[in-house]
């Protein structure tokens, strides 16, 4: 038996050279060989234990990780594998496993470390050495009984990530471009994989990404893990979360440099991602296919023999007529000539009516599931440093309706972000003024919607987004009037005031208020050069508000919506002047650039909540 004390060591002996084995089991007289039905969870726990006396009190090199360890547990769950089926609880929770920590290898219960499923996870993810990890890596053999019979949990599923993404990079045409030359991967990397696996979520998954993907200009990743946030991953470029029965999938990318085909940063992050969609360690491979052309991708498939399955993923792809035009024909790589030569007729997608598949509908929040908890907290001294390449953002009509970014990703409601973001801003400048004053007037949607309705208040909050409703904001209240007389002998036009909110107190200007609403938390905004003007009136200065109103998608885990009132940007702000195609002038924003600010996050109330005890927190009142 295995587990006579003579024969213990002769567990360690499975990694030395074959004869020496057989020479050592024949002169205690017993079986050179291990079979899985003699291999106990005794003899498994006594295996791991012995390493833990042979290496836990010293450095672990990499010869005996290369030579003794990795090859004893790998065979140790191969003699495991056929018993992980009738286990229905980790029975060797507390034996120890080597895993790797910050300050070196240690020796852990295992039901404390965690198992990479998918290799080279934990170096693209940059949690290496930050959470413990099993030593033993991506080993299909050890995957059923090292999470059944010891209790550990996979590092794919225990992490929680959390994007914080700035805005859409491209605009609706680039964004057309980037899908198109993503759509040509499709056949070619479904063949290469397949040549080594067969999996059929692979090319659902697969399409999934390619049509989901959101290239965005800044990229905040967070983790969790057991509840603890750990470090922002500042670095890492790129979060994706695969398409599950309970989820959709849901990824974002920073994206640099052109459309397509991709710059070289931009490309390994699209081969990160990919990989970490998959769950496949192909990332050279899929970088390789992203950065050839067409020729060069099936040279590729006939090195690795998959050209094969790519005549076969074609005929698949074919049966789909979402995708078959846009996957069959093959990609032009553009050449290198400066942009301003390339016009977009010459790069728009050949062939007449492309078929493109619906964008699905971003999730917005509900206004009446948001309430404002308590007073605004004053934020000093944020500061980071943000990307200041240009960008394509912003209105070209000179108007001061509520700035939507023209960046927002396909299937986003604008119509319904902007009014989103008004309704919030207005509930949160009305309250504001409610509990300095005691009583509020709202004109908004051409309508007193506060107050007794005698408009005899001089205390209010006016939407002057449109010059129809500031026309009929006049004609509801003298008060208003006298206010827009007074704002035009400073230079400010009743048709575009170059502001979107105006709030009034005791009869005199409080408040220019101009809103910016986004479904992210944007590090950049931009800002009409009409706008720009009356924020930098020297007469008004002081009185020019910036209200961002932010993290407006539903869909954003661990995101809470906020508003963020910003005085004087002219003074506050770091900015530049741009110019886009069209020779449209405009400013730009860094807005995390900013010495003092009010910011108050916003709850979130799921179906099912219980409402909250003061409900004059709620924001629609």
């Amino acid at each position: 038996r295995l587990s006579h004390p003579d024969c213990r060591w002769s567990l360690i002996l499975i990694v030395a050279v074959e004869n020496a084995v057989r020479t050592f089991c024949e002169y205690l007289g017993v079986r050179a060989e291990v079979s899985s039905s003699a291999f106990t969870f005794k003899d498994a726990d006594l295996l791991c234990r012995q390493l833990q006396r042979l290496y836990g009190n010293r450095e672990v090199s990499r010869a005996a990780l290369r030579h003794v360890i990795r090859p004893t547990y790998r065979a140790m769950f191969e003699l495991l594998s056929g018993q992980s089926a009738d286990v229905n609880r980790p029975i060797l929770g507390n034996t120890p496993l080597l895993a790797m920590q910050a300050d070196g290898y240690q020796f852990l219960p295992a039901m404390e470390v965690l198992f990479a499923s998918t290799p080279g996870t934990k170096e693209r993810t940059g949690l290496a050495g930050r959470v413990p990890v099993f030593v033993l890596e991506a080993e299909p053999a050890a995957a059923a009984p090292v999470t059944s019979i010891f209790g550990s949990r996979v590092l794919e599923r225990v992490l929680e990530w959390h994007p914080d993404p700035g805005e859409c990079r491209l605009d609706d045409f680039e964004l057309a471009e980037m899908r198109q030359g993503l759509r040509q991967l499709v056949a070619p990397l479904i063949a290469r994989i397949r040549a080594m696996r067969t999996n059929r979520q692979d090319l659902p998954n697969l399409i999934e990404f390619v049509e989901g993907i959101e290239p965005v200009d800044e990229l905040e990743v967070s983790c969790k893990f057991d509840g603890h946030t750990l470090e922002r991953q500042h670095g890492r470029g790129y979060f994706v979360r695969a398409k599950s029965a309970s989820e959709v999938f849901h990824g974002f990318i920073k994206w640099e440099g052109p459309s397509w085909p991709p710059a070289a940063e931009t490309a390994q992050r699209l081969a990160m991602a990919l990989a970490d969609t998959l769950g496949v360690n192909l990332v050279e491979t899929f970088l390789a296919f992203i950065t050839s052309d067409d020729p060069q991708r099936r040279q590729l498939l006939k090195i690795a023999g998959a050209f094969g399955h790519y005549r076969d993923a074609l005929d698949e792809l074919s049966e789909d007529s979402v995708v078959q035009e846009e996957v069959a024909r093959p990609v032009v790589v553009p050449t290198a000539a400066p942009e301003s030569e390339r016009s977009r007729e010459e790069r728009r997608p050949s062939g007449p009516n492309v078929p493109q598949p619906a964008a699905p509908t971003v999730p917005l929040h509900s206004f009446d599931a948001l309430l404002l908890d308590g007073e605004p907290l004053i934020v000093t001294g944020e500061r980071n440093n943000v990307d200041r390449r240009q960008t394509r953002s912003g209105r070209s009509d000179g108007s001061s309706a509520p700035a939507t970014p023209n960046r927002a990703p396909p299937g986003t409601d604008l119509a319904a972000l902007d009014s989103l973001g008004m309704q919030i801003s207005v509930a949160y400048e009305a309250r504001r003024l409610k509990r300095a004053h005691g009583s509020v007037t709202i004109i908004s949607d051409g309508a007193l919607q506060w107050g007794d309705g005698s408009c005899a208040h001089d205390t209010l909050v006016v939407d002057v987004h449109t010059p129809v409703a500031i026309a009929r904001a006049e004609e509801l209240s003298d008060v208003v009037k006298r206010v827009m007389d007074k704002l035009g002998v400073s230079g400010v036009s009743r048709i575009h005031p170059g502001f979107d909110l105006l709030s009034v107190c005791g009869g005199e200007i409080d408040r220019l208020i101009e809103l910016k609403s986004s479904g992210v938390h944007a590090r950049v905004q931009e800002m009409s050069w009409n706008e720009w003007k009356s924020a930098s009136n020297s007469d008004l200065r002081s009185n020019f508000w910036l209200y961002l109103v932010g993290n407006l998608r539903a869909d954003l885990d661990n995101s809470s919506p906020f508003v963020r009132a910003i005085n004087d940007p002219f003074g506050s702000l770091a900015s530049e002047k741009v110019e886009n195609r069209q020779l449209r002038r405009a400013v730009q924003l860094r807005v995390r650039e900013f010495t003092t600010a009010e910011h108050l996050d916003l709850t979130v109330t799921r179906p099912g909540e219980t409402e909250h005890q003061n409900e004059g927190d709620r924001s629609g009142l």
